[in-house]
């Protein structure tokens, strides 16, 4: 049975019925993220900044993995159910939960065994990989619920449920705000209390998605039956989400890059700028993503269903969008960069110098990584893995040069400097590459049966 509220005869309407909660919950998601960040930043100052962000892309290959799973898995059922075929939906709802389980456990002992070695790696003095280290080490703890906030949420959209998806995350974050206040300020835990609050705050989103995938209000609640292992379609969702593990991965490897040249050519205080300079940069690329999330169901839904003017009217929207809101978002941070800095320092004048400066060199592209991250996401949705999964490579790839030769001539500066440059190359080759498949697919329309 097709969702009734992916209606192709209002699209505006329809996509913003699906967007906004998805941008809402991706939103919850990132302030999630600044919550730890401000209280630590005003508590903990420079050492526990730096320590949160050399630590934190060891979790991001963990919600890398979560998030092909909850992309893949929602991709599949929601072309299943658009195509008519609920029981086969009910069963890659079933995987993907089976896969949640599994991956988590997994996930949780690889940030406990490989904590210490990637924090030295980062070149990390001692201080910072003390703080470092207990924080992984609670968020290992929790694994599976790292896993199940990343999964759960797009399972539970793609059924159908956006608004109730967005509430289950922001149940999570008013648990995590409230924890983060007493562990960091009350009780003076530091990284630990910080990442305890966290653990908690998925636990709880994890549970309220669980109940609403159970609920008998959820017309794709799977049967007993269908939680049999299926290597297939496992294999399936893995498959058709792998490029968004690639996309979120090339954030993790992005920042642990970062981390180890800004030790390298300069100290804790640059990666402490970089950690309040990127937590922006993360706030636009979920909310990236959150439009992506939202386009997603409709892109799938309507190529199952063969209503192409429906494809396009959604992805048109969704670059229009992200771009807008991207030049308002750098706007407003080149205007007054020590405003936005203030809310995670306020006692340290060489750190809000050195994040003010970041933010003025490091964001002024930010609006081109939106269209690179909406068009690998079209291509994602209607099943070219190839298509998106070149994109997603690229954009890693396309950094590499830049990180390695700017800093030599520019220090810092460089370094700040190499994804600007990047997105200024891969831009427009990315539209290119959109622009040659549409026009493909009209000409395959077009032509007679």
């Amino acid at each position: 049975m097709p969702l009734v509220t992916m209606d192709s005869t209002r699209l505006s309407r329809t996509f913003l019925i699906y967007t906004l909660p998805s941008v809402a919950a991706l939103l919850v998601h990132a302030l999630n993220m600044m919550i730890d960040g401000i209280f630590i930043g005003q508590v903990m100052g420079t050492p526990g900044l730096s320590g949160i962000y050399m630590a934190w892309p060891l979790v991001g290959v963990v919600l890398a993995v979560g998030t092909m799973i909850g992309i893949g898995g929602g991709a599949q059922l929601s072309m299943a159910n658009g195509a008519g075929r609920s029981a086969l939906a009910r069963r890659y709802l079933a995987q993907s939960l089976v896969l949640v389980v599994v991956c988590g456990l997994a996930g949780g002992l690889f940030l406990i065994l490989c904590r210490g070695w990637f924090l030295a790696f980062q070149g990390a003095p001692d201080a910072v990989v003390a703080h470092g280290m207990e924080y992984l080490f609670v968020r290992g703890l929790g694994g599976v619920s790292v896993m199940g906030a990343a999964v759960l949420p797009l399972l539970v959209r793609n059924t159908g449920a956006p608004i109730r998806a967005t509430l289950a995350m922001f149940a999570g974050v008013l648990v995590n705000l409230v924890l983060d206040y007493l562990f960091i300020v009350e009780f003076g835990w530091g990284l630990a209390g910080a990442a305890a609050a966290t653990v908690a705050g998925e636990v709880t989103s994890d549970l309220a998605c669980l109940w609403i995938l159970f609920s008998s209000r959820t017309a794709l609640r799977p049967a007993p039956a269908d939680f049999r292992i299926r290597p297939r379609r496992m294999a399936r969702i893995l498959v058709t989400g792998f490029t968004s593990m690639i996309m979120y991965l090339y954030m993790s490897v992005v920042i642990m890059l970062h981390n180890f040249l800004f030790m390298r050519h300069g100290s804790e205080v640059q990666v402490a700028a970089f950690a309040i300079t990127d937590y922006y940069m993360a706030f636009y690329y979920l909310l990236a993503e959150g439009i992506c999330g939202g386009m997603q169901p409709l892109v799938s839904h309507f190529h199952g269903a063969g209503a192409r003017k429906a494809v396009l009217g959604a992805l048109r929207l969704a670059m229009i969008t992200i771009f807008g809101l991207g030049c308002a978002l750098v706007g407003a941070l080149l205007l007054v960069p020590e405003v936005f800095v203030a809310l995670f320092t306020t006692g340290d004048p060489v750190l809000a110098a050195a994040a003010a400066h970041g933010i003025r060199l490091h964001l002024f592209t930010m609006m081109l990584e939106g269209l690179i991250i909406i068009v690998a996401t079209y291509f994602q949705a209607i099943g070219d893995a190839r298509r998106a999964l070149s994109i997603a490579i690229a954009n890693m790839l396309v950094q590499l040069p830049f990180l390695a030769i700017l800093p030599r001539f520019y220090g810092t500066d460089g370094i700040w400097l190499a994804i600007p440059a990047a997105n200024l190359v891969l831009t427009p080759v990315v539209l290119a590459m959109l622009a040659l498949h549409l026009r493909r697919e009209a000409r395959r329309t077009a032509a007679p049966a």
